[in-house]
Parts: structure tokens; C-alpha cells; sequence
């Protein structure tokens, strides 16, 4: 579909909304993160970083691309500690699958 909203929700009790919306013309990235304390606001090709609205941090002059490259160039040239693991990869391919079966399914609530 052009436009999806997907639900998780997590065993914390805290729910995330994924809003993937392919009907714009030019390409944006946002995230939002509300917080009992804050709202984090997450454009990187836009305004950059807002936390209630007091704290910004501009992207303007940062090379997202570089980022990608350092971050394939430190996964094929070193070993990692911190690297995820099997389990963690798997656990997102199912939240995937579950995610592609709730759309399928008009938006059946699917448990992972």
C-alpha cells in the first residue's frame, strides 16, 4: 500500500505508531518521541533536533552518507561487541512478518 500505520505495541506497555506515508513528492524523514517529560521532534533534512521545543541541533552541514559508510566499513573491517545478535535479528524479522500479516489482514492485531 501508499500508506500504512502500523501499531506495536511493546511488553513495557509502551506503544509505537509507524506511520509510512509514500504519497509525498519529496523525500522526509521524521520521527517523534513523546516522553513523560519531553517531546523529541527528529527531522535530519529538515529542522534537525527539537526537544520541547527549546533545544534544536541543526543537521544542515552533516554527511548522512558518510554515517552509512563508516557504519558498513566498521561491520566488514572489525568485530564489534556490541554487534546485535542472531536472536535480536530474528526477533525483528518476525516483528516484520507480523507487521506485513496485519496489513494483510485489514489490520489484525498480530502477537510476535
Amino acid at each position: 500500500p501508499d500508506h500504512v500505520i502500523i501499531q506495536l505495541f511493546h511488553e513495557s506497555g509502551s506503544i509505537s505508531n509507524i506511520d509510512l506515508n509514500f504519497y509525498y513528492k519529496n523525500y522526509t524523514r521524521r520521527i517523534e518521541i513523546a516522553t513523560l517529560e519531553n517531546l523529541i521532534i527528529y527531522e535530519p533534512f529538515l529542522s534537525g533536533l527539537k526537544i520541547s521545543n527549546e533545544d534544536q541541533y541543526s543537521y544542515k552541514d552533516f554527511d548522512f552518507n558518510k554515517t552509512y559508510i563508516n557504519c558498513l566499513s566498521s561491520l566488514f573491517n572489525k568485530r564489534n561487541p556490541n554487534q546485535i545478535s542472531n536472536q535480536e535479528v530474528d526477533h525483528l524479522m518476525k516483528v516484520t512478518d507480523a507487521c506485513l500479516l496485519s496489513s494483510n489482514e485489514n489490520g489484525k492485531i498480530i502477537k510476535v
